[in-house]
């Protein structure tokens, strides 16, 4: 069971969590919680996911929904703000628009809607779904986003292959 103690000392005005880990030990972790309430949302969370942890339950996803629960009863309701990759990209596509020149901000409009469309329904899913790989396969498709495929890279090897002198 979590519990939330003072510092003996008095060293401290925060709330420590004392909870069992995962791998069974008894921790105990500053909370940087002044209200003993808060502390005590606190370690009771922090305690769940060591126990998931240890039931081998605790997936990345999971991890994220707890500490979100934990935000929410320390802060409130303001949980963790999660987006989707089509999210993200709008807000960064109407930054663009009010720090860049139109035509700029239009290419990177283009470029972030074929992205979401390559994606498919991944791209209603949380922006940690899209893998390094997702987007090497976006670029080799043949898409806009890697530019340096569509130069051609002038090298002094290229120039001494292609000199007219011989």
């Amino acid at each position: 069971m979590a519990i939330v103690v003072r510092d003996s000392r008095n060293r401290s005005p925060f709330w420590y969590a004392c909870y069992t880990s995962s791998d069974g030990r008894r921790l105990k972790k500053s909370t940087k919680q002044t209200d003993e309430r808060k502390a005590l949302e606190m370690a009771r969370g922090l305690e769940k996911a060591a126990k998931e942890a240890r039931g081998k339950r605790l997936t990345e996803a999971r991890a994220r929904d707890l500490v979100s629960e934990i935000l929410e009863g320390v802060n409130g309701g303001e949980g963790l703000r999660i987006f989707t990759v089509r999210q993200w990209f709008g807000d960064f596509v109407k930054r663009k628009y009010k720090s860049r020149a139109d035509k700029t901000a239009k290419r990177h409009e283009q470029m972030m809607d074929e992205f979401v469309e390559f994606l498919g329904p991944t791209a209603d899913l949380n922006i940690a779904a899209v893998s390094s790989r997702d987007i090497a396969r976006f670029g080799i498709t043949g898409n806009r986003v890697v530019l340096h495929r569509q130069r051609s890279i002038r090298t002094p090897r290229f120039y001494r292959q292609h000199s007219t002198r011989r």
